[in-house]
């Protein structure tokens, strides 16, 4: 029987500094930052450094969300848009 389910490998690295909140969910937008929630409305930004590395990235804390929610559904509305559903 052969197997439709692709496998990918790699290796997870820590990053060099901590979100400044918890992280639950997160998403990475078009722009190459990742979005992260911690699931009580609290969202984070990393920002990779100028080599491209999420590693040496740098955290930024953005506004809490208005509704707290478990998880992040994006919907993207346009070519570099995204909605938090």
């Amino acid at each position: 029987m052969v197997s439709n389910v692709a496998h990918a490998e790699g290796t997870w690295n820590p990053l060099a500094s901590t979100p400044p909140t918890g992280v639950n969910a997160s998403i990475l937008l078009s722009d190459g930052t990742v979005l992260t929630d911690d699931g009580d409305g609290n969202c984070n930004r990393l920002t990779p450094d100028i080599h491209g590395s999420y590693i040496n990235g740098t955290w930024t804390q953005l506004a809490k969300m208005n509704d707290d929610r478990l998880f992040l559904l994006p919907m993207i509305q346009e070519a570099t848009h995204q909605r938090i559903i």
